[in-house]
């Protein structure tokens, strides 16, 4: 009775005081419960909003590459819409005249055979050689005249396009020359001459570096390509990809063209790298070149160096170089089979 009445005073008690310490504490509690629930969930949301802008972030590069598939379709539908404009009659004409370079692949292969006979591979400052006249002179004449026309090229860089055999389209001519070229000349005519031609290179490569047997290394030829370079073209002393064992380049030189636009090789201070991957820039790594001779671009020339030791470049940069320059190559090279690459991987 006593404590209702201090109660009705508004009169505390110690009893009181406590009894409403408990009812906060509990409250405190409760709340930082929640507190806690909430942070948890907050913690889910953010894994969850986190996972969304990855799944984004994805879905914008699958767009980015639909858009570029999409992009490069559309200029192959362009381009073979371009090509077939007046081509609708033409397919007895270019079965006619594959017909007329398969008549003549007998004394194409001969002369090719006697180019190279005499040709002998220059160690300095890598295994490489130059073969003239590797067309017959006709033959030569008639793959000029079938360079693709301007809007057929694909741009791979500054000043620089190309125009792949048997992917890219182009006049029917063009076509079917070209890949008679690029199948029947390379492939059956010089792969097995030019191979042989740097035997001995190629066999102290393999087993000095990888301890392979070089009659277990087979080799195709692919990255057969037209190349385009223009005025302010430049590239830098470099190594090519290793999967190839030779490159060759033939020189497209026109009349008019000037010698001096060649390729440079180049001599390594240090040893290079055997084993890598892609293209390689050996002054990236601290390894000094120098520049050691420049193979002049002289019409129907073939240029063939050993891919894994041959760092080469090109300049068209200089101001004595005139803007109208257009100067054309065809390259391929030989590349070594799968089964020997899964090897070299594994070493």
């Amino acid at each position: 009775m006593l404590l209702r009445l201090w109660r009705r005073m508004g009169v505390a008690t110690a009893r009181d005081a406590a009894t409403a310490a408990e009812r906060v504490a509990r409250r405190l509690e409760r709340h930082d419960k929640r507190v806690d629930r909430l942070r948890e969930i907050l913690e889910r949301q953010e894994k969850h909003g986190a996972a969304i802008a990855e799944s984004l972030g994805d879905v914008r590069a699958s767009i980015a590459r639909i858009e570029q598939a999409v992009a490069e379709v559309g200029e192959q539908a362009r381009m073979l819409t371009l090509a077939r404009k007046h081509d609708a009659t033409a397919l007895d004409a270019a079965r006619q005249l594959a017909a007329e370079l398969e008549a003549t692949a007998g004394a194409i292969d001969a002369h090719v055979a006697g180019t190279i006979e005499h040709a002998t591979v220059s160690s300095d400052p890598f295994p490489h050689v130059a073969i003239d006249r590797l067309l017959p002179p006709s033959l030569y004449d008639r793959v000029l005249e079938v360079l693709p026309p301007h809007a057929y090229w694909r741009s791979s860089g500054e000043a620089r396009d190309y125009w792949e055999i048997g992917a890219d389209v182009g006049p029917w001519q063009t076509e079917v020359i070209w890949g008679f070229i690029d199948r029947r000349l390379v492939n059956e005519m010089l792969r097995p001459r030019l191979l042989d031609l740097f035997r001995s290179h190629l066999g102290s490569f393999w087993r000095d570096h990888f301890g392979l047997d070089p009659t277990c290394v087979s080799y195709y030829a692919a990255e057969g390509r037209l190349q385009r370079r223009r005025k302010g073209y430049r590239l830098r002393p470099h190594l090519d990809p290793p999967h190839a064992a030779l490159t060759g380049l033939l020189y497209l030189a026109r009349p008019g063209d000037d010698p001096m636009h060649g390729t440079s090789l180049y001599r390594p201070a240090t040893p290079l790298p055997v084993k890598r991957q892609g293209i390689f820039y050996p002054e990236d790594h601290g390894i000094t070149l120098e520049s050691a001779v420049t193979v002049p671009f002289q019409a129907n020339r073939l240029l063939v160096w050993m891919t894994p030791l041959g760092p080469h470049g090109a300049d068209l940069t200089a101001h004595d170089v005139p803007k109208s320059i257009e100067r054309y190559t065809y390259q391929f090279q030989f590349v070594i089979d799968k089964d020997t690459r899964r090897r070299l991987r594994a070493k």
